[in-house]
């Protein structure tokens, strides 16, 4: 006889984590502005990503994921919290960081891994006087994510050295980890 409760069903024991920044200021010709890298001893398996803002001045936006085999170097950038799904999950050892000056060096691309070309309207909306951008990935429905394996490996969000002016993103990615 059914007690009206049925059991909820156990999610995979994997560590999961994500990590979010809203309103930062992008560069002036940005290059990557929003990275995951990997951690020594770990593979790190990128479920989802995506960002959101606006700009003063519209314009056409060419922006990619890209895929380094080498870390940025210097640049002005936050390194975001990273929030475990379950506490029990401990710390996560992925670096996300926001770049408001762009990196010194970029890292050795493997490739673009997605690209948009995204319009930047004049058209204010009501918050401050610019067009919405918006781009988002979701690799958890594929049969293989973006894998990150070590400190070298990096997939960020590059403008590609050009940005409309005064463009202001809010960003999210979701990964899991395991030791390797």
């Amino acid at each position: 006889m059914a007690t009206g409760a049925e059991p909820v069903p156990e999610q995979p024991e994997v560590r999961t984590y994500s990590s979010a920044i809203l309103d930062f200021a992008l560069a002036a010709a940005a290059t990557d502005v929003w990275t995951i890298t990997g951690a020594a001893g770990v593979v790190v398996r990128v479920l989802r990503m995506g960002f959101s803002g606006e700009s003063t001045a519209g314009t056409l936006q060419d922006i990619q994921l890209v895929k380094r085999s080498t870390g940025n170097i210097a640049g002005t950038a936050t390194a975001t919290a990273i929030i475990p799904h379950d506490p029990n999950d401990g710390a996560g050892a992925a670096t996300v960081r926001a770049y408001t000056a762009n990196p010194g060096t970029l890292g050795t691309i493997l490739g673009p891994i997605r690209a948009w070309k995204v319009l930047t309207p004049t058209a204010a909306p009501p918050s401050a006087g610019g067009g919405l951008i918006e781009g988002q990935i979701d690799y958890a429905v594929l049969a293989k994510a973006p894998i990150l394996r070590g400190t070298g490996h990096v997939l960020a969000v590059s403008f590609n050295g050009a940005v409309s002016a005064g463009t202001r993103l809010a960003a999210w990615v979701e990964w899991t980890e395991a030791t390797f």
